[in-house]
């Protein structure tokens, strides 16, 4: 590799070390702080649970009694934190956090080795696998896509991307040159990928597609068998329970609501609007019109190559993907996988077209002047230059991506352990917008997720409250208007779900609760949040009594006294709860609740209610 090359490719693993250590500063690598940003304190809060699911009973799922009055962790619901879950898994708690923190990091450092050694594969040039490792730099940091994926909690789905793309490397070269190694790597990708990310099986469907075109009969039926058994295999022991819980969700139109694409069909016009300023899309667009003009140079040349094989390796993945990615949105089963997410597949499946486009404009320019030969790799070094000073002020100005929770996060944190206790739950209004970071209401993330595996408390409150019936988020309580509420409806429902304290931050929610302060009284106000205590007494039985000691999949439940031969406890019914000693375990459906409520007949003194499916 000649030298200048090697500069740029020096200089492209540098800018990304630099955008890396600004966004994400060492000092932060080591504390015991998780991740605060987007969707990752719900990954590292599911992370915490999985463990102990694992560790009860040998399951990804679980019952988890600190949320919405119990309810069953589904598989489906942690797709996008299976790595996570099972790299956090093999530490003791003390290093969950940390290796929690350096996964989502590699991620970052680790993606333009990926293009490179699949540059390698497809065979490029040298000057091509130059020009692709700064035009993905670029597309990271300037655009920023795939960073505000990675930003947003998308981290697996970007290393799926990327591992998608580097799967076909190697499939093309068993397309074209045969061989054992291709094939191991294809055999070991697999199950990775299936584990990075389910969705993994959606992006490698066009793959297949041409191999079971370009393969022979043997060749090909061997090939899908190997992967398939193999990514089974190692994945079996949480896909049984995904694929079992999987079609309610995929069918779930409240789950599809709250993951709307922006975009559809009149979404290509917005190729054509060039003001850079106007949203994050248009500002995408910038980079997006180039890239078709010079996709179309690029596949002109893979026309002409490998009898168009490789052509067809990047033409059709890429009109798949951007199928998903356009018209997603009117799919059922589709769109609640966020169809836009699909834009970084399809962007990375045209970006080699579009490199190679460049290059061909190269070597036209180059043939009529020499002057232009040199023109290039310092052009190309300014973009790597231009890429690393904008993934400083992409990446801090707002503290996008923060493993240091702020003083009002801890002073919420502070007073939740001090002034509140175990004997009964506290309302939390989620924000179904809180990954909007110009106007966090929970410091830029899910945060309410994690806050009762933090402080060792009970909530009403779920990170995706449109989902479920104890929800409370935007001003809307147990999906009606909190101002539609009068006090008999207050006292019925916190007493259904033993709640003793409201935290809140919408003025809807705050004013309606103050018109009650001899049974609601605000008792403090912490940054934009309003807390408030209910005056009732606390207890965990609707019918008969007892001590409830809850833990993820396990309630033990203790000096019992049945009412009328039989006990109601306020944790939710699950068909997979088992009882120790065995007793009859019924749902009995209390008010508006859709789930029904545990009842327990002739109970014990005592009995452990687990998890058992």
């Amino acid at each position: 590799m000649q030298t200048y090359n090697k500069l740029i490719i020096g200089a492209v693993l540098v800018g990304q070390l630099i955008g890396v250590l600004y966004l994400f500063p060492p000092r932060d690598w080591l504390s015991r702080e998780p991740i605060y940003t987007g969707d990752y304190p719900a990954h590292y809060s599911r992370c915490l649970a999985t463990a102990e699911f694992l560790a009860k009973t040998g399951q990804v799922d679980g019952y988890d009694p600190y949320l919405k009055s119990g309810y069953v962790i589904s598989p489906f619901l942690g797709d996008g934190a299976r790595i996570m879950q099972i790299l956090t898994w093999f530490f003791p708690m003390a290093m969950k956090v940390l290796v929690f923190k350096l996964y989502v990091i590699a991620v970052f450092l680790f993606m333009p080795l990926i293009l490179y050694h699949t540059a390698r594969n497809f065979g490029m040039a040298e000057r091509e696998i130059t020009i692709l490792l700064t035009a993905g730099f670029v597309l990271w940091w300037i655009p920023a896509f795939p960073y505000h994926l990675a930003i947003f909690g998308l981290a697996t789905f970007v290393l799926a991307s990327y591992l998608i793309l580097y799967f076909a490397s190697f499939l093309y070269r068993l397309t074209t040159q045969g061989g054992l190694r291709p094939l191991v790597a294809l055999v070991a990708l697999a199950p990775l990928a299936v584990m990075v990310h389910m969705e993994s099986v959606i992006l490698v469907f066009p793959l297949f597609v041409i191999a079971a075109v370009f393969l022979g009969p043997s060749k090909r039926m061997f090939l899908f068998l190997l992967c398939a058994v193999i990514a089974i295999v190692v994945n079996g022991f949480w896909l049984a329970p995904y694929l079992r819980e999987a079609l309610p969700y995929f069918l779930n139109s409240a789950f599809a609501a709250a993951h709307p694409s922006p975009d559809d069909p009149t979404a290509i016009v917005h190729l054509t609007e060039m003001n850079l300023l106007k949203n994050v899309r248009t500002f995408f667009t910038g980079v997006a019109l180039p890239m078709a003009v010079m996709a179309i140079l690029g596949f002109y040349q893979l026309m002409r190559q490998d009898g168009k094989i490789k052509f067809i390796f990047f033409l059709v993945p890429t009109i798949f993907y951007a199928f998903l990615n356009y018209f997603g949105s009117f799919l059922p089963g589709v769109v609640v996988l966020q169809p836009l997410r699909f834009k970084l597949p399809m962007l990375l499946f045209l970006l080699v077209p579009t490199v190679i486009g460049v290059n061909l404009l190269y070597e036209k320019a180059t043939s009529r002047s020499e002057k232009l030969k040199w023109a290039l790799m310092p052009s190309l070094l300014l973009l790597v230059c231009i890429g690393t000073v904008c993934a400083i002020p992409v990446a801090r100005p707002r503290d996008d991506f923060s493993a240091r929770l702020s003083e009002h996060g801890n002073n919420l944190l502070d007073w939740i352990r001090r002034n509140t206790n175990k004997k009964a739950r506290i309302l939390l209004e989620g924000d179904d917008l809180s990954i909007h970071l110009r106007n966090p209401k929970y410091y830029g993330g899910h945060f309410p997720a994690l806050i009762p595996r933090l402080v060792n408390r009970e909530f009403i409150s779920t990170t995706f409250p449109v989902l479920d019936f104890p929800g409370f988020s935007d001003g809307i309580l147990f999906t009606k208007e909190i101002q539609k509420y009068g006090l008999p409806d207050f006292k019925r429902y916190f007493e259904l779900y033993n709640i003793k304290w409201i935290i809140c931050w919408s003025d809807a929610a705050a004013t309606t609760l103050s018109a009650f302060p001899e049974y609601i009284t605000l008792v403090n106000k912490i940054d934009t949040l309003f807390i408030f205590e209910v005056a009732r007494l606390s207890s965990f039985f609707s019918q008969g009594d007892g001590e409830v000691a809850a833990d993820y999949s396990r309630l033990h439940l203790s000096n019992l006294r049945a009412e009328n031969g039989s006990i109601i406890i306020k944790y939710h019914w699950a068909e997979q709860l088992r009882t120790t000693p065995e007793r009859a375990i019924n749902p009995i459906y209390l008010d508006a609740d859709p789930q029904g409520f545990i009842q327990i007949l002739d109970p014990p003194e005592s009995l452990t209610i687990r998890y058992a499916p």
